[in-house]
């Protein structure tokens, strides 16, 4: 596994990790 993948992979983890942070913030207001 290259690092370019490896890059890639850990930036697609963050943003569906920062999504879910997200949904459930708006989900604790609503």
């Amino acid at each position: 596994m290259n690092p370019e993948n490896y890059l890639y992979l850990s930036a697609l983890l963050f943003t569906i990790g920062a999504a879910g942070v997200l949904l459930r913030r708006n989900a604790i207001v609503m």
